[in-house]
């Protein structure tokens, strides 16, 4: 019953839209009918006005209108769209045109869609990581203090400021807009219903949610009163550590909760997805001095720029007054200290930049390497029509006409690529963000969204114009009576879209070129960083770190205590060779400080390191000189110090280091072993190193049991690390958890690794570029190839019947398929000539994360050279290879 009403429903909306446009039909014809009887009349009058007798004049007016029914269907094609039928019959027929070729439409709808795909996946990137605004209100007007220096020895920049710069400039016009916090997280020991977590935590000031623009959705955030030294232990949630560890509790408002080991009330929950200057779970008051902490440039700054107020207005006031304090902090007369403010979109995004343009330069060129390539195609299959498109011009069709037609096959092409596209951009983005792990996480989810689908259809509209106007011009430039008559692929242009088939290849060569000279140079980066030796062996040792940042451990003889305790039941544990613990690992950046030697005034900087007495025979790294540390080595006993071979080389050149003493730390140590070098990032530059992801800085290594105060309180930076070396992973990891909950279970392990991940770690955005780079330089050299394949393989189709009367005369077959082959050969050559000059500017682009080899280094060109031309010379070989298979008589007598 239902159907049937639903049934007759339908045929009676049927009807009446039937109906609806009959009559409408009816009222139309009646308007135009009147329209042309009123201009009837019109006409009548004005004759009889200028004197011609009625009768007269309504025959003239007749005569001039002509007939009314072309006159009425001339008004309903005023009334159409004509452009919107047309191009609806071109889009009809190029259809029909494109199915009747399935193998070249499969071919150019993949081709594209592999490409518009790539270059939708890094837009994606691109688009969430440097072209959106940060999600903040207006957050084009929050900028970070920055600060300059020069000095005849040197220069530098940054955005870290002392305590005393904040101070002065809090005091400043500036003030209430301005707010000073920590740019990083330190991972803090919280424990909920006496279970212990790792939480990232941020210290921010007051005011800098205020700043920010985003307060949070429950509760306040921090006051003056709170951040000072000494202030109430409070404390701000993430919504997603709220919802995880207290879930969702209202009533987590105002309780306190075990932050750091000891009591801290909770005021304020910030809103879902909120996300500051870097990712945490909460937030703590930074309470700034200017001593301690504050006495270094440990502080970050971020400004709201007022309303009515530009940038350059702020910086003019922030400037001079962040420049003098800053310039007090040096006792040298010759440093010059300039400070304004940048954007903080471009701070927060500077470290993404770099390998996103470089990954949108590869994508971009890959690109127009495959509209060169499926221009080619076009050229070549426009040849194959060149009957059907004579036959069209010889019956009344324009060349723009044509031109369209052609056009609009591009576009139809584009189109169908575009939306596969969005399928493999989609794919492929899952694909990049797998291979760069957390490089790229970000304020901004990473997806396909509307920017971005918008984007791709732009692409794809524009690809159409890149690779169809230049076959359509060239095809249509046919000799339309020689084409009739002969049918052939000679009536295009005359033979001119060889050379312009030709120029193409020459193109898409030189394109490969510069991608496969970018992607050697990453290769051999990424192998010069791999064959660095290590220093240690990394084989067996499994590592975790553990928050120090604890009020139970709030000096060295805690800290010490929570050392021997782990370490003496981790020597204990079955399977487990060596244990230590160190402040830092290795291929990580490590604490630096400044030393000097007693007697001298000029200070130094090293890379430091607390480390317990089997730190070297954990790590396995060589002492080569002196001894290394021992359990006699306490804090009662001599200061004592190793530093490592690259300290000795740099900064004990004069003289043995062995036996020096050195003014450290607050204490005279003496140097009484030196180590060999290991891997670390660098945390500050020294003349004589070679800058790069990793390198052997200078290092001292002082015994745990000697560290001061003072050095304890770096934990507020860097987290001391565990390391075993066991017998297997999973020995290890046990061994881990079970040492430390025995000694103190309120005590949440980190992250346990291996240290081959560790290694992966440091150099993972160097092989993330190499396997992007290289894999979009292995596609330009297929298309490259494929393209080549398809210029020689039409020549020979083409050249059948002349190669056949040349072997009918005795021509050598060997010697037609070298000739052939060497005309693709010779055009690969001009296209590597061409690309080696356009890869010495387009390597400037990879040269900042270059190690261990030139912009410029031959042997990467020559390689990139010889393999494209080894890589044409089979494209060309084996389509030239048909020629062995021709029979004279047969291709004569065809």
């Amino acid at each position: 019953m239902g159907g049937a009403g639903a049934r007759g429903g339908a045929r009676d909306a049927a009807g009446v839209m039937f109906w609806k446009r009959l009559f409408g039909r009816a009222r139309r014809d009646r308007d135009r009918d009147e329209e042309l009887r009123l201009h009837l009349a019109m006409h009548i009058d004005d004759l009889v006005a200028r004197g011609v007798p009625v009768a007269e004049a309504r025959r003239q007016a007749h005569l001039s209108l002509g007939n009314a029914r072309s006159r009425r269907e001339e008004m309903d094609d005023m009334q159409r769209l004509p452009f919107v039928e047309t191009f609806s019959r071109d889009v009809r027929y190029a259809v029909r045109m494109l199915r009747r070729t399935p193998a070249f439409t499969i071919t150019a709808i993949s081709t594209l869609a592999l490409v518009i795909g790539a270059n939708t996946a890094v837009f994606s990137l691109a688009n969430a990581l440097l072209l959106k605004p940060l999600p903040f209100p207006d957050a084009d007007r929050l900028a970070l203090v920055s600060t300059e220096f020069a000095s005849p020895r040197g220069s530098g920049s940054g955005h870290s400021v002392d305590g005393a710069t904040w101070k002065a400039l809090a005091s400043g016009p500036m003030g209430a807009g301005a707010a000073v916090f920590t740019n990083w997280t330190a991972g803090v020991n919280l424990v909920v219903n006496q279970q212990a977590r790792f939480a990232d935590q941020q210290r921010v000031g007051a005011g800098f949610f205020r700043v920010l623009g985003v307060l949070p959705a429950v509760g306040r955030e921090f006051t003056v009163d709170e951040d000072v030294p000494g202030g109430p232990a409070v404390a701000i949630l993430s919504h997603a550590l709220w919802m995880s560890a207290f879930a969702g509790n209202n009533s987590i408002l105002g309780q306190t909760i075990l932050l750091r080991g000891e009591p801290w009330q909770v005021i304020g929950i910030m809103p879902e997805g909120f996300r500051g200057t870097v990712d945490a779970d909460v937030w703590t008051p930074l309470r700034p001095t200017t001593s301690g902490e504050g006495g270094g440039t440990n502080y970050a700054v971020i400004v709201r720029v007022p309303d009515g107020q530009s940038v350059a207005d702020a910086e003019r006031q922030v400037g001079p007054a962040v420049a003098e304090a800053m310039r007090v902090q040096f006792s040298a007369a010759d440093v010059t200290v300039t400070a304004g403010l940048e954007p903080l979109k471009e701070v927060l995004s500077a470290d993404n930049r770099e390998p996103i343009v470089m990954l949108s330069a590869a994508v971009a060129t890959v690109l127009v390497i495959a509209c060169v390539n499926l221009a080619a195609l076009l050229l070549a299959r426009g040849g194959a029509r060149s009957k059907e498109l004579a036959t069209r011009m010889a019956l009344g069709s324009g060349r723009a006409s044509v031109i369209r037609q052609l056009m609009t096959e591009s576009l139809v092409l584009a189109l169908a690529g575009g939306a596969a596209g969005l399928l493999v951009g989609w794919l492929g983005l899952g694909g990049l963000q797998a291979i760069s792990g957390d490089r790229f996480l970000d304020w901004q989810r990473v997806t396909i969204d509307g920017p971005v689908v918008v984007w791709c259809a732009g692409l794809s509209l524009l690809t159409s114009l890149i690779f169809g106007l230049v076959p359509a011009w060239q095809v249509t430039r046919l000799d339309v009576q020689a084409a009739l008559i002969e049918g052939g692929n000679r009536s295009v242009a005359g033979g001119a879209s060889h050379w312009t088939r030709r120029g193409l290849i020459v193109a898409q060569v030189a394109l490969g070129v510069v991608l496969l000279v970018s992607a050697g140079l990453l290769v051999r980066t990424f192998v010069n960083l791999q064959s660095l030796k290590p220093g240690f062996n990394p084989q067996g040792l499994t590592t975790t770190a553990v928050s120090l940042l604890d009020a139970r451990y709030p000096s060295p003889i805690e800290v010490n205590v929570l050392f021997d305790k782990t370490l003496e039941r981790l020597r204990l544990t079955p399977g487990v060779d060596a244990a230590a613990v160190s402040l830092g690992l290795p291929y990580e950046r490590v604490l630096n400080m400044g030393f000097r030697y007693p007697g001298e005034e000029r200070g130094r900087t090293a890379s430091v390191m607390y480390v317990s007495p089997d730190f070297f025979r954990t790590f396995q790294i060589p002492v080569n000189r002196g001894r290394e540390f021992r359990a006699s080595d306490a804090a009662t006993t001599l200061p004592v110090l190793v530093v490592n071979e690259a300290f000795s080389r740099l900064y004990s050149k004069d003289r043995d280091v062995m036996g020096r003493m050195i003014q450290f730390a607050g204490a005279q140590r003496e140097v009484v072993g030196v180590a060999g070098d290991v891997q670390m990032r660098p945390g500050f530059q020294v003349d004589g190193l070679v800058p790069g992801p990793v390198v052997s800085s200078p290092t001292i290594y002082l015994p745990a049991a000697q560290v001061n105060q003072g050095i304890v309180g770096t934990h507020i930076w860097f987290p001391p690390v565990w390391t075993v070396r066991a017998s297997s992973p999973e020995t290890a990891a046990r061994a881990l958890t079970d040492a430390m909950a025995g000694v103190d279970p309120l005590l949440p392990l980190g992250q346990i690794r291996q240290m081959s991940d560790v290694r992966a770690s440091a150099t993972a955005e160097h092989s993330m570029l190499m396997l992007l780079v290289g894999a979009l330089a292995l596609v330009a050299l297929l298309l490259a190839a494929i393209g080549l394949h398809g210029l020689i393989s039409h020549s020979v189709t083409e050249r059948t019947r002349e190669f056949g009367i040349r072997l009918a005369l005795g021509a050598s077959p060997s010697g037609l398929v070298r000739s052939v082959a060497e005309s693709g050969v010779v055009l690969v050559a001009i296209g590597v000539v061409i690309g080696a000059l356009l890869a010495v500017p387009a390597s400037s682009l990879v040269a900042s994360v270059l190690y261990g080899v030139a912009e410029r280094d031959p042997l990467t060109y020559t390689g990139a050279a010889a393999f494209l031309l080894v890589v044409a010379a089979v494209a060309s070989v084996i389509p030239a290879l048909r020629i062995l298979r021709l029979d004279p008589a047969t291709t004569l007598r065809q």
